[in-house]
Formats: C-alpha cells, sequence, structure tokens
C-alpha cells in the first residue's frame, strides 16, 4: 500500500513540474497596433519586459484580413514582427475571427467586403427573410453579423490564408475565434437552409422546431485540411465563455 501512494505520490510532482518547467504567458496583438516597424518593436520590447513566450496576432477580423495582399511577403508589420519574435524564441500564433463579420449600423466601404458577397449566408432567425438590423442585434446581446459555418466561399477564403500563414511563416498555432453561432435563434441562412435541404431532404428549421439547444459548432473541416497539411500546428477554438476547446492536431 505505501509503496503505491509513493507511486502515484511520484508520479503527481513530476507531472506538476512539467507542467510549470515551462509556463505560458500570452500576449494577444490587435490588428490596428501592426502600423509600422516602430509599433513591432514596441512591441517586442514589451513582451521582452513581461517574459511573454507566445504571441497571438489578429490578422482576420470584421471579414477583413490583414495585409491580406501581402500577408506572405516578410516586408509587411505581420511579417517583421513574426521575424522577430522568433528571434526572441516566441512563438507566434495567427488569430481569426471566423464567423463573425461585421459590426456597425454603417455598411462597408468595400464593395468586395464579405457582408456583400455573402447576404445570403449572413445568420438570422426563422423569421427573419432580410439580414437583421445591427441595432436589433445589439439590443438582443449579439456583437453583430455572423456567417453561416456552411458558407463554402468564407471556408475557402479562411483555407486560403491559414495555408499562407503556415506555408510562409511558419507560424506555430491557429487561433478561431469567433467559431460558433451568435445565438439559439440565429442559426439560419438562406444558403444554408438550400444546402441542407439538399442534402437531407428537408428544411433544417422543421428540426430547429423540435430538438433542443445546441449553441456551438466546430468546423471538422478546418480540422482535416489543416491536419493533414501541417501536423505540428496547434489549433485551437474560443466558442463562447461557456464552451472552450482546445485541441493538437494528431
Amino acid at each position: 500500500m505505501c509503496k503505491k501512494v509513493l507511486i502515484v505520490s511520484t508520479l503527481i510532482y513530476f507531472s506538476i513540474l512539467l507542467i510549470y518547467a515551462n509556463p505560458v504567458r500570452g500576449l494577444w496583438v490587435v490588428r490596428y497596433a501592426l502600423t509600422d516597424k516602430t509599433e513591432v518593436e514596441n512591441i517586442i520590447t514589451t513582451a521582452k519586459s513581461l517574459h511573454i513566450t507566445d504571441l497571438y496576432v489578429q490578422v482576420r477580423a470584421l471579414g477583413e484580413t490583414y495585409g491580406q495582399k501581402k500577408i506572405g511577403q516578410q516586408d509587411t508589420p505581420f511579417g517583421l514582427l513574426v521575424q522577430k519574435a522568433k528571434q526572441e524564441n516566441m512563438r507566434v500564433h495567427a488569430w481569426l475571427n471566423v464567423l463573425f463579420i461585421w459590426a456597425n449600423d454603417r455598411q462597408p466601404t468595400d464593395q468586395s467586403h464579405l457582408f456583400y458577397r455573402l447576404k445570403n449566408s449572413t445568420l438570422r432567425t426563422v423569421n427573419d427573410k432580410n439580414i437583421p438590423q445591427y441595432s436589433s442585434l445589439k439590443k438582443q446581446g449579439i456583437e453583430g453579423f455572423f456567417i453561416d459555418p456552411s458558407s463554402e466561399e468564407n471556408l475557402l477564403d479562411l483555407k486560403a490564408l491559414i495555408s499562407n500563414l503556415i506555408q510562409n511563416h511558419n507560424v506555430d498555432g491557429i487561433h478561431l475565434d469567433y467559431l460558433r453561432y451568435p445565438s439559439y435563434e440565429y442559426s439560419f441562412s438562406p444558403d444554408g437552409r438550400t444546402q441542407f435541404f439538399r442534402s437531407h431532404w428537408f428544411d433544417p428549421i422543421d428540426m430547429f422546431k423540435i430538438q433542443g439547444k445546441n449553441n456551438s459548432v466546430i468546423q471538422v473541416e478546418q480540422y482535416k485540411y489543416l491536419s493533414g497539411m501541417y501536423k505540428d500546428c496547434l489549433l485551437y477554438t474560443s466558442p463562447s465563455p461557456r464552451d472552450r476547446t482546445r485541441s493538437r492536431m494528431p
């Protein structure tokens, strides 16, 4: 009995040592902080002073990709940040907002924005024929406009961006933020319903009326795609305060 207790105690001791041997200290960097070389230097200096081990750098938010045209080049602020962080032995994670694409009463000025391109994939309630008003969403505690997770165009955009980040920058992780439905009621889109009907031969609204609550979604295709392309990349999501998952790809 004493021998078993000793073995268990030893295992617990070494497990604790393993956990705290390499603590993770993270710093989140929003996209508009990366404006020029000076700001990049300030970020690295601050991170070093705080003994930061991991930088989570936002590269996609509100339906727009930071530095999309040049994100594969090393002379952009993002590329420079990755380069300098690696020199200081800091890990860099690309932070992407997946389904949350806009949050304003004013519509985007860029007509190629996802807000316009994917109007029929914008989530709404069972009773909404059109895209809801932003003011109405805010009153219900919803951040803004979300895209249906079934949207193939949004998924293709994400795949292209993630491929670029991994292949050209060798980032250490992909942080998928807002990978969830905004609420139980806002779970439908015209394109999503059509796609579902073609696959299953009934309207998902009928299922909505009889099934229980299910307020989160994980895009399995993202895991399959990334795991086949880069097995050492850490993939994790932040669906909601009530449902958080973190997974290293097999």
